[in-house]
């Protein structure tokens, strides 16, 4: 291993490849000699493959080519991804050529797949490979993108080794991290952002010195007080043993900077490697700056806390519910202030305990300058009401006072230039190397002209500002003081990462600045989370007035996307034009480039709607830069005509050779983005595309309208007429740009009508949104006022609404009928009274009584007329109640939306495609939670007219899968599912359509979902296929239901012959002593027996569940023979052909020992080892297998399950370990000079939930009790009394995912179980839970 380098992740996979030529397997190219490879045979489409068993982020990936005939490798691609079908994967890098024995190292930029494959397009290939390396690291390690610093460095031990991916198990002076010997020494990781830290993973270093981690606090926080070392504690570390990894959950703990610290004198810390996973938290919050007029003491808490009741009560009248308010600081007066280009102001000076100002007169002053500022060009406001809380007015000369007065009074308001960036710096964080006065680092970034920043002379003085993300900076814009102005000069602009100055780089040096003059400095999109200006020398003083950073985040989300091109010249691919190589040098191997032909297109899919303010196109650095010329760049969410009819962002006249222009896209909303040329003899080629912009928090409208007609609106001229009068109107009203369309055509049976007002209600939807799953529910209510019945609430007319009476606690229930994961509640008020809303509660739940459930959100006040969404974070839960607690109330609604999708879909995370695509009816639209029922062509999927269609989803993942649902399209053509197969497994043979078969479809009725259970089938693709000629296949939706397989745990139980009574306790404890010792007679000690459960006449034997555990976990040993490494003993190869590549071997020394980490605790019933074939048998002898949860000792202290007295060569013995638990498994022989082997060891376990549940049942017959039904005995059985509705129920304590439920029949009157329902639920009332 290179010093320093990451680990190579390629030796932990399963490699394997296209063919096998002579020996020369998949794993010689992972095997670390020069002097093996790899070899297909001479083939189409070679290929070989690794899988890494976890999804990295692939830096790199080294390849070395034999020694002869190194040629079989030119034009070898490298492709990372998730797919088992190689073309579904990403390219990383084309081998044009390699030397004979030659090293290559390709970087491929952090992405992302659990394959690394390396293949050979074409006929009559051969691929041979000597060696492959993959180096990067585990997706999801947030620490890999952080900065570090420490308190010193030992030697070249420096702070950014803890964080390199490299654990540093071979060599710690290269990959560690230490400090020197002093008082409190500490590491401090920066995650760039505040995360939610689920967990924090510490390696220690293996050679020596393993107690310099004692002690070791682990803190998380925001703070860098005291270098972040007063953060809140997650952990204390007593003592990690040398080179393991231990793990430390932090509990969702919110921080920007991990610290570790040893407290104490004469201390050292080391690090091999810190991870930290978790994720950044999303923050709906707003910022707000407030200024109101206020004599009295606001430093008060409790006047404080009575300012912002009154507030926020103001607010609730205007609509703004569901708020919470707080104080950032202690109000001060110096941090009220106006600033004449940013703000205006206005109020008396007044006490807030005294009588208020005249509302009209303030609201007037304040809609006056609105008005002026909205006749600027490009600044907007919106028109508002002002409220106060009730104030005295003075002296009217003082409404508008000057700068002075103003820090005394005024409120601030902020206006922002329409679509200009927003100044960053508002938002960040400052501070300065030292404080004159009481200037202040703030004072640069409050509005003012007549406050500045102050330090004290010093040398090198500076100011920073901290803006708490990452951005790319466009331009800093400085305002120098009106006075003294001479301070600044000589003051130099820094962006970057790091808190020491001089580690960053430089924007601008400013020699000098007149007083009170502004300068706008550009930075060319500068990245950087801090912006720092200072002044290099001794005895200067640096004073700013004002600093203002505009930029945006930092970000290409291109890197992340797909694409595809109109065709491909040679090897030009169209990923080459996002893989962040810019092709300045070698053009050929980072440029896409299409053939010559008409309207050639380029297409990236960003994989999800952004709001994009900008492209980014470089150009060809070689030759032919007129191959651009004239593209147009259409952004959108549409795919006809390939996505090039979507919406113009940019046209691109031309762009010189090897450069990169910028095209502002103005926020232009849409997944997809297109590069096209119109024309006839047209080549496009493009080197790099970048895309900036974020994802849209609103994604789509909904929208609701309400208008009258009389004419026949199943006329499709007259609605398309509708359409247009709408449109022009809505022009009038300022939207353009604007799509309107039926979602289906109006029939009687789904347009209400209200008879008294002849009122039509159309629903238009959104392409792709989510339904609305309260449409499909079934609604009720506490009481009925007259006529105003539950269903009222979900019709779509805002003329009628549901009512109860007056009564305790009304409440209104929409049953979704399944289990759906809410992402928000849409509530529209009635017209009139609506105060009656006013205190209601939004509940999200599995239960019918109404506290039981989740509350998602309480209604303060809502407007008469208005509509409210409510954000429910994905809730799950069957019922959505709106109900008011209290006495004389009345629950009142006009339309309740409900929209999420159902729970335990996992097509929801999938990737589709097809065998052909009519139109746009693309694959993904059968997994879009949209069922197609309103309007088919725009979420329903359809196949052209051909042999044996099919549909597949890739589930990303192996599933149990219990059942897929399938939709079929409504409108006609119900036969196109007649005859599907659902096929389901993991081969993409044929397409994935030779797996075996769930289930077939006869048919299933226009517009309904049917259900096919697959019996926990496992699959990582669901295929649908129509077998014979000329067929189509439509699908509107698909679910698959099912989970991720679990390691199941076995229980065994013993049988045995007895004539005693073993229910006398004395020989129960009798036979326990003599089966004790029959074990510990066959090696079996330190066993603990005991009864379950009161023995009855027959035990009757269970046959353990299937299930290797061992598979999935991570072994190690204490030394490796060669290439006998530990892995070997779980690869499911029993090595009795060739011992040497399956089987692994320590090597001679005292006290050999193999580990597993079953990476979970299990309740281990049995383990079974194999005994190498070929010579050595005695290599096992004596040999403890061990059980537990310590890694003291390396585990091999651990209670022993088993001792190994010898297995003959080639065998298999099975090691009875009685529901042991542990996370870890031992193999040890005591003793010098040992050498222990192993050829496979595999580990069972499982867990009957129902073991550990609570029985219960309607009634008991005779003795006959519930939990006989979970006693393993097939004597003795349940029996209630003949009654109405019988029930036996097991509670399992937990909510289970279950996969399914098994029955035994007892041996006589069996007649009895027939008409039984097995339900599964969350409530007591029976008929609550599903069948």
């Amino acid at each position: 291993m290179a010093n320093g380098q990451e680990e190579n992740a390629a030796l932990w996979g399963k490699t394997s490849q296209s063919s096998l030529y002579l020996g020369s397997t998949a794993e010689t190219a992972v095997d670390g000699l020069l002097t093996t490879f790899t070899h297909t045979n001479t083939e189409t489409d070679p290929w070989w493959r690794v899988d890494l068993l976890k999804i990295y982020r692939v830096n790199r990936v080294i390849i070395t080519n034999r020694p002869t005939f190194g040629s079989r490798i030119n034009g070898a691609v490298i492709r990372i991804g998730n797919f088992l079908d190689i073309y579904n994967n990403a390219m990383c890098a084309v081998i044009s050529s390699l030397a004979d024995g030659a090293t290559a190292t390709f970087s491929c930029g952090g992405m992302e797949g659990r394959y690394v494959i390396v293949h050979i397009p074409g006929d009559q290939k051969i691929l041979s490979l000597c060696e492959v390396g993959v180096y990067g690291y585990l997706a999801g390690n947030a620490a890999v993108y952080g900065a570090t610093t420490q308190s010193s460095t030992f030697g070249d031990w420096v702070a950014e080794r803890a964080i390199d991916s490299n654990r540093g198990l071979q060599q710690a002076d290269t990959s560690c991290a230490s400090t020197l010997n002093e008082t409190n020494p500490w590491w401090r990781l920066d995650l760039r952002d505040v995360y939610r830290i689920s967990k924090v993973v510490v390696t220690n270093k293996n050679d020596c010195c393993a107690e310099r981690m004692n002690g070791a606090e682990i803190r998380i926080g925001n703070s860098l007080e005291n270098n972040g070392n007063d953060n809140p504690i997650c952990a204390v570390i007593p003592a990690i043993p040398a080179g393991e990894s231990y793990s430390y959950s932090c509990g969702e703990m919110e921080g920007r900077y991990v610290n570790m610290i040893i407290p104490g004198n004469v201390k050292m810390l080391t690090l091999c490697e810190v991870e930290v996973y978790g994720q950044v938290p999303v923050f709906k919050r707003s910022f707000v700056k407030m200024q109101f007029n206020s004599r009295v003491d606001l430093t008060d808490p409790s006047v404080g806390e009575n300012v912002l009741k009154q507030l926020e009560s103001v607010l609730a009248d205007r609509g703004f519910i569901n708020v919470t308010l707080r104080w950032s600081q202690t109000p001060k007066q110096v941090i009220q202030k106006t600033h004449s280009r940013q703000a205006f102001q206005f109020g008396p000076e007044s006490d807030l305990d005294g009588e208020a100002p005249d509302e009209e007169v303030a609201s007037q002053l304040l809609q006056q300058d609105i008005s002026e500022w909205n006749s600027r060009e490009g600044f907007i406001a919106s028109r508002f009401t002002l409220h106060t809380a009730r104030q005295t007015t003075h002296d009217k000369d003082e409404i508008w006072p000057d700068s002075k007065k103003s820090r005394k009074r005024g409120l601030w308001i902020e206006v922002m230039a329409n679509g200009q960036e927003e100044n960053a710096a508002l938002w960040g964080k400052t501070s300065q190397s030292s404080i004159y006065l009481s200037s202040t680092a703030e004072t640069a970034v409050d509005g003012l002209l007549t406050t500045f920043t102050h330090t004290n002379t010093e040398t090198d003085p500076w100011w920073r500002v901290d803006l708490l993300k990452i951005y790319r900076v466009n331009r800093v814009i400085i305002t120098n003081r009106s006075t003294f102005g001479w301070m600044f000069n000589g003051t130099v602009i820094r962006i970057g990462n790091f808190l020491d100055i001089y580690n960053n780089a430089m924007c601008f040096e400013i020699p000098t600045l007149e007083d009170s003059t502004t300068a706008t400095i550009s930075c060319g999109g500068m990245e950087g989370r801090y912006v720092i200006v200072h002044i290099p020398g001794d005895e200067k003083l640096l004073s700013l007035c004002e600093v203002e950073v505009y930029g945006y985040l930092a970000g290409n989300v291109a890197v992340d996307g797909a694409t595809t091109q109109s065709s491909t010249f040679g090897n030009w691919f169209a990923e080459k034009a996002i893989d962040s190589n810019r092709g300045l040098q070698l053009a050929d191997t980072s440029c896409a480039s299409t053939l010559n032909e008409t309207n050639p297109w380029w297409r990236l899919d960003l994989r999800d709607v952004y709001r994009i303010s900008k492209v980014v196109v470089t150009n060809r650095n070689d030759c032919c830069a007129e191959r651009m010329n004239g593209v147009e760049i259409r952004i959108g969410n549409s795919l006809e005509n390939n996505g090039n009819g979507n919406p113009k962002c940019a046209v691109i006249p031309a762009i010189p050779a090897g450069e990169s222009y910028s095209y502002s896209c103005g926020e232009m909303e849409g997944r997809y983005m297109n590069m096209i040329i119109p024309g006839n003899v047209k080549m496009l080629t493009l080197c790099e595309v970048e895309v900036y912009g974020q994802v849209p928090v609103l994604k789509r409208s909904f929208v609701k309208m309400q208008f009258n007609s009389k004419v026949d609106l199943t006329d499709p001229s007259v609605r398309e007429n509708v359409l247009k009068q709408l449109g022009s109107v809505l022009a009038d009203k300022g939207f353009t740009n604007v799509t309107l369309r039926w979602s289906q055509a109006p029939k009687r049976v789904i347009q209400k009508v209200n008879a008294d007002k002849g009122v039509l209600w159309i629903e238009v939807l959104a392409n792709g949104q989510e339904e609305n799953a309260a449409l499909w529910g079934q609604t009720s209510q506490s009481s009925i006022y007259y006529v105003w019945n539950a269903e009222f609430a979900i019709d779509g007319l805002l003329t009628t609404w549901a009512h109860t009476n007056s009564e305790t606690d009304p409440w209104w229930r929409v049953d979704l009928l399944k289990v759906y994961r809410v992402n928000r509640v849409i509530i529209t008020n009635r017209p009139t009274l609506g105060s009656r809303i006013n205190g209601a509660v939004i509940r999200i739940g599995n239960f019918r009584d109404i506290y039981n459930n989740t509350i998602c959100a309480v209604i303060s006040s809502l407007a008469d007329g208005a509509t409210a969404t409510f954000s429910c974070g994905g809730m799950e839960g069957r019922y959505v109640i709106v109900h008011i607690p209290g006495d004389q109330k009345i629950v009142c609604l006009s339309e309740v939306e409900v929209y999420g999708y159902l729970a335990g879909n996992v097509a929801v995370n999938g990737a589709t495609t097809q065998s052909s695509t009519f139109g746009n009816w693309v694959a993904e639209k059968a997994i879009d939670s949209n069922r197609g029922l309103q309007q088919v062509n725009t979420s329903c999927v359809s196949t052209l007219n051909e042999t044996n269609p099919w549909w597949r989803l890739d589930l990303c993942d192996v599933y149990r899968i219990s059942k897929v649902v399938v939709t079929n399209r409504k409108d006609c053509c119900a036969e196109q599912i007649n005859g599907a197969e659902i096929r389901i497994g993991n081969s993409l043979e044929n397409n994935g359509n030779d797996n075996p078969i769930c289930a077939v479809i006869p048919a299933i009725p226009a517009g309904e979902s049917y259900s096919y259970s697959c019996g926990e089938m496992e699959g990582r693709y669901v295929n649908m296929i129509i077998p014979g000629e000329m067929k189509i296949l439509t699908l509107c939706e698909v679910e698959v239901y099912g989970q991720v397989p679990v390691l199941k745990r076995s229980f065994v139980k013993m049988q045995f012959n007895s004539r005693v009574d073993l229910t006398d306790p004395s020989v129960g404890e009798n036979l326990l002593k003599q089966l004790g010792s029959v074990l510990a007679d066959r090696g079996f000690t330190n066993v603990t027996l005991r009864w379950s459960q009161t023995p009855k006449q027959v035990i009757q034997k269970v046959n353990a569940g299937k299930g290797n555990a061992a598979v999935y976990g991570v072994p190690r040993q204490s030394s490796t023979f060669e290439g006998w490494f530990a892995g070997k003993a779980i690869d499911s190869n029993r090595g009795l052909q060739l011992a040497d590549t399956s089987c692994s071997s320590t090597r001679h020394e005292t006290n050999p020992w193999w580990r597993l980490d079953l990476r979970n605790v299990y309740r281990i019933n049995k383990v079974v080892v194999t005994n190498r074939k070929d010579c050595c048998p005695e290599r096992i002898n004596g040999v403890e297998i061990r059980i537990g949860n310590s890694l003291e000792n390396n585990g091999n202290d651990n209670p022993i399950c088993a001792v190994i007295p010898a297995i003959p060569a080639g065998e298999s013995y099975s090691y009875s370990c009685g529901e042991m638990e542990g996370r870890y498994v031992n193999m040890i022989i005591p003793g010098d000079m040992k050498i222990l082997t192993l050829c496979e060891v595999e580990v069972y376990g499982r867990e009957n939930a129902a073991l550990y549940g609570r029985t219960s049942q309607s009634s008991i017959y005779s003795f006959e009790k519930s939990e006989h039904a979970v006693d393993g005995l097939l004597t003795t059985f349940t029996h209630t009394n003949s009654e109405t509705d019988p029930w036996w129920r097991v509670d399992l304590l937990k909510v289970y995912r279950v996969n399914r439920v098994i029955i035994t029949n007892r041996p006589a009157f069996g007649s009895r179980i027939k008409g039984a329902v097995i339900r599964i639920g969350n409530s007591l009332d029976i008929y609550n839970n599903t069948v």
